[in-house]
């Protein structure tokens, strides 16, 4: 279960400072389902279904598998969290 939280922490927070993308006209959304400069109700709703399936994910899964599909998430996602904060944006409240 600590693996799928962290996997979804880091979609989370993946999510959020990506939210940021609006303050940045120069830059474009690489998530080609979002399009290039989506809203934040697109973000959000996308996130929200992408958490859905990791979960459904992971629960059907054996656990050694489980464990190894959240780690592989936490990290592509923490990826993007540290190549979206290079690039400028940031997590705003």
């Amino acid at each position: 279960m600590e693996y799928l939280l962290l996997c979804l922490s880091m979609m989370v927070a993946d999510n959020w400072i990506s939210l940021d993308i609006k303050n940045h006209p120069e830059l474009r959304e690489g998530n080609s389902i979002l399009g290039s400069h989506p809203t934040d109700s697109e973000f959000v709703a996308y996130a929200a279904v992408l958490g859905a399936v990791y979960t459904a994910g992971y629960y059907a899964l054996p656990k050694s598998y489980a464990k190894g599909a959240a780690i592989v998430c936490a990290a592509s996602h923490g990826s993007a969290v540290y190549n979206n904060a290079r690039l400028g944006l940031e997590f705003n409240f």
